[in-house]
């Protein structure tokens, strides 16, 4: 079985396995025959014990043997680059590390970047959720003060408000958040924790609609029950399960540019308004009148640089960013 990447920091590397080595024994059984699932199998284990691994490398004489102690790896979720003057984040999921790593990567690019940074992109297209805190730390990342998201079940102990209490990290650069039908639970809240906070412009199609929180039950038998115990609520007062979050700029039915969709939907201001107030007020036993809310801006996936692309627009030009950050609000609505 060939490596096909080694993750600095981690157990293999450190042992000194390279890519492209060449795994034949696993404890001192041959891997002849066995599928990538059973190879991965007996490499894992409990944390804190060994496994021992032969591979061969081109241009090496012999095999070599390498004793590997097994530690709790967790996946990296934030990815960054540099667009000229804005920065970009990928969130893939929101795991136990991403709220600490999103904070560490925008401290440190704004810390060596100094005022030339014009905007920031946060991206959640296809993200499916993870942890509940996590979602609430990133979104308390760019809030000061004000509702983050809320939680309702039938039990006194499902009723939680979690609320911002710190500082924006970026000092109130502009925001934009790319979503699409892929992005979910964690993600939603995130999302709309920041758009109905006016604190950025939320570019896509609407989201997947999972607006509820589980927690994991361990049963007498060692087996495990997955419960349902409370609905997320946006700080407008909705309920996001079954209808999700509905981006200010609605990019499923495409413009023939992007300049064209940002002026017709500037010009359409009171339409859209309109939407969003429907979008706040629908009830949760109206499913019928969710899913027409949902078939304006259709929860469709999206991969395309497209969303990236309106998105550089919007900071380029603040006074349409402005616009763009009031299209779901009303003005009664104090946020920041």
């Amino acid at each position: 079985m060939y490596i096909t990447a080694v993750t600095p920091g981690m157990p293999a590397a450190l042992s000194g396995i390279q890519a492209n080595d060449i795994v034949t024994h696993i404890d001192g059984k041959p891997v002849t025959d066995l599928t990538i699932r059973q190879v991965t199998s007996q490499v894992r284990g409990p944390t804190h014990t060994t496994v021992n691994l032969i591979v061969t490398r081109a241009g090496a004489e012999g095999p070599q043997e390498h004793n590997l102690m097994r530690t709790h790896i967790v996946p990296t979720t934030v990815t960054e680059k540099r667009l000229g003057d804005v920065l970009y984040f990928k969130i893939s999921s929101f795991n136990q590390d991403t709220s600490r790593s999103l904070a560490d990567k925008l401290e440190s690019a704004i810390g060596t970047s100094g005022n030339r940074l014009k905007g920031v992109i946060l991206d959640v297209r296809g993200n499916p959720g993870g942890l509940l805190k996590q979602s609430i730390k990133a979104a308390d990342l760019f809030l000061t003060q004000g509702n983050i998201v809320s939680t309702k079940g039938r039990h006194a102990d499902s009723f939680h408000v979690y609320e911002a209490g710190g500082r924006d990290v970026t000092g109130g650069l502009p925001l934009l958040l790319l979503i699409d039908g892929k992005s979910a639970s964690a993600a939603e809240i995130v999302a709309v924790a920041l758009q109905d906070r006016e604190r950025a412009v939320l570019i896509g199609t609407s989201s997947y609609g999972k607006g509820t929180v589980q927690t994991v039950l361990r049963l007498p038998n060692d087996g495990e029950i997955t419960l349902t115990w409370s609905r997320l609520v946006a700080p407008s007062g909705y309920t996001l399960h079954g209808l999700g979050v509905r981006p200010e700029l609605c990019t499923g039915n495409k413009a023939a540019n992007i300049s064209q969709l940002v002026s017709s939907l500037l010009e359409t201001k009171l339409a859209a308004k309109a939407i969003f107030n429907q979008w706040r007020t629908a009830g949760v036993q109206d499913a019928d009148h969710r899913r027409q809310l949902r078939d304006s801006c259709p929860a469709e996936p999206s991969h395309s640089d497209f969303e990236l692309e309106v998105a550089r627009h919007l900071i380029a030009h603040p006074a349409v960013y402005a616009q763009a950050l009031t299209l779901s609000t009303e003005p009664h609505q104090a946020h920041k």
